[in-house]
Order: structure tokens, then sequence, then C-alpha cells
């Protein structure tokens, strides 16, 4: 199944009801960067791209995490879902102990 095909089967599905595309790809660059990068999320909001898949004010879900994991894998970024991962581990590692 292509790309086209799955499209809404996907974590863009879920999103697509209200962005376009670039914008969708725009909310989860800047998800990507605050919740995994550590970008403090003024520096993006005070541009005029400051869109979001999660509330940026707030700590990151577990589900919001597993959206840009899910997002990046559709979109085969796999140097991102290789340090999406990563934090999933450190934060469940870290959440045992």
């Amino acid at each position: 199944m292509d790309k086209i095909e799955n499209r809404g089967r996907g974590t863009r599905s879920n999103f697509f009801n209200v962005m376009n595309e670039l914008e969708l790809h725009i909310a989860f660059l800047n998800s990507y960067d605050v919740i995994i990068n550590g970008i403090p999320p003024e520096t993006i909001t005070n541009t005029d791209v400051g869109i979001f898949i999660h509330n940026p004010s707030l700590p990151a879900r577990k589900k919001d995490v597993e959206d840009l994991l899910k997002y990046f894998e559709e979109t085969e970024d796999y140097d991102k879902c290789i340090k999406i991962k990563s934090y999933l581990n450190e934060k469940t590692n870290s959440s045992r102990t």
C-alpha cells in the first residue's frame, strides 16, 4: 500500500482536518524540537510558524511522543525515529527507578 492509499489510516488523519499538510509537517517538526531536542517552546512560538502537535506549555505525554514516532516512521525519517525511540526508552527506564 503506498503512502497515498494509506493517508487516511495513519497519524496524519488525526490532525489533517485542522491543518494542511505543510502546517502539519511543521507542527510535527516543532514538537520534535521541543520534546526531543529540548528547544524552549518560546523560541518557536515567537515565530510565524509556532504550531505544535502537543501543548508545549505542559510536559509531553507518552502519546505525544508515540505520535511523533509514528509520523516520522510514515515519512521515513529514520534518524528522528532513532532519537524518539531513545527518548521513550530513557523515560520508561527512569520511571521504573
